[in-house]
């Protein structure tokens, strides 16, 4: 999604995509850095809903990074969903944070293949 976020903690900044009015979300999210360790963890709060100024999403996202002896670890957690507002909205991010990491995944064995064909 576009967005101008910088790993600077305090940093306000949006993602946009298409709303999905069926999930009461009108496809703006908007965000603040709450935490930054570089190489090994950001986080920051992930606010959304029906339309612009009504907020019915308040969840936080974390990316972090763990090393490992064959490389490193990459773990994603999403959290603070209501059970009853945010029901459509979870099982949406859930399918889309999922096909998301796989597309990650596949950029990076890409980008491995690319490297070591250059060496």
């Amino acid at each position: 999604m576009k967005n101008d976020i910088q790993p600077i903690v305090g940093h306000q900044f949006m993602f946009k995509t298409n709303p999905y009015p069926e999930m009461e979300f009108d496809g703006n999210v908007y965000c603040e850095i709450l935490e930054v360790v570089p190489f090994k963890k950001l986080s920051y709060s992930w606010k959304g809903g029906p339309a612009a100024g009504q907020t019915t999403m308040d969840s936080v996202v974390i990316w972090q990074l763990e090393p490992r002896d064959n490389g490193t670890e990459l773990f994603l957690e999403h959290t603070g969903f209501g059970e009853l507002v945010n029901k459509k909205l979870y099982e949406g991010m859930n399918t889309g944070w999922k096909k998301n990491m796989e597309k990650a995944g596949q950029l990076i064995i890409k980008q491995l293949a690319n490297e070591t064909a250059d060496h």
